[in-house]
């Protein structure tokens, strides 16, 4: 998603967690769904949880991380 904002080679060839990384240290909001906690954790600064279209939790990344419940619960980890 994230590489089709930039036309320099170089971006466009970073993995992608790079290249959000990127966007979001440039200012820009950006939405991410993935599954992988440890990556979207790593880069955002909000995270929501969604089980069903419930939103299980909606806060800080480290603020799940710290929630060892929820994170079995929700995401089995």
């Amino acid at each position: 998603v994230a590489h089709g904002l930039y036309k320099d080679q170089a971006l466009r060839d970073n993995p992608p967690w790079r290249t959000i990384r990127l966007v979001r240290d440039a200012g820009i909001a950006t939405l991410v769904v993935d599954k992988t906690v440890a990556e979207v954790t790593a880069v955002a600064d909000r995270v929501a949880v969604l089980v069903k279209g419930e939103i299980m939790f909606d806060g800080k990344p480290s603020a799940l991380i710290a929630n060892s419940d929820l994170m079995h619960r929700t995401l089995g980890v």
